[in-house]
């Protein structure tokens, strides 16, 4: 074992317990590691069912018992089986004066279930995530496409410049019976000015047919 890590106490879990709900608190382990306090928890999943996200409440208490920190975890993209111990890949950092805790069920998910502990009874709400999912998604697909609205629009405008420019570059000796070095300068300001605005009108091209692709990979998805 790393000279980093401690084991400081461990044992039972004797705090209060949520009647009725069905996930609670087992085992846990106070740690040391490179100088800093954690805790880790051992859940016991009681239901039929298995759960990917759990909320609860972790209050510290020292060692006259009296609570001096409380903290929300949420713990999310797990997997707790039906009737199985389930121990998070995380240990929760805890002050040095912590000895004790006593952690509060708040909710737990299975599916598109949400199973949330209010007043001493456990209530169950369809989160229905699936159409949140498509609610995001549509929120996204509308920001690309005002992005790429704006890119087509600045595309127009330098077309439009870059035409007007090569009008000028060639049209603009003509009407000039001595050319004179001045006149001569302006063209070949012109010329340079319009290969600088081809090639950033080249890459804008490619930057919007990149978009164009994103946008309808992501629909198509």
């Amino acid at each position: 074992m790393s000279n980093n890590f401690q084991i400081i106490s461990k044992g039972l879990y004797r705090g209060t317990v949520d009647k009725g709900f069905l996930i609670e608190v087992k085992e846990y382990v106070f740690t040391r590691q490179k100088g800093k306090k954690f805790l880790l928890l051992r859940f016991l999943n009681e239901s039929k069912n298995s759960f990917t996200a759990m909320h609860f409440w972790l209050i510290q208490k020292d060692v006259q018992g009296q609570e001096i920190y409380k903290e929300k975890i949420s713990l999310e993209g797990i997997y707790c089986g039906a009737g199985a111990m389930f121990t998070p890949n995380t240990c929760f950092p805890v002050q040095n004066k912590c000895v004790d805790f006593e952690v509060k069920m708040i909710s737990a998910f299975s599916g598109d279930y949400e199973y949330r502990l209010e007043n001493d009874e456990v209530l169950v709400r369809y989160t229905n995530t699936l159409d949140n999912k498509f609610s995001t998604r549509r929120k996204h697909y509308c920001v690309q496409r005002k992005k790429l609205n704006r890119k087509v629009k600045l595309l127009g405008w330098i077309m439009v410049l870059s035409i007007f420019l090569i009008f000028l570059a060639t049209i603009f000796p003509f009407f000039i019976s001595d050319i004179c070095p001045a006149i001569i300068r302006l063209v070949v300001f012109l010329v340079r000015l319009f290969v600088i605005v081809c090639d950033y009108l080249f890459d804008l091209a490619i930057d919007i047919l990149r978009e164009i692709v994103r946008y309808f990979e992501n629909t198509r998805a």
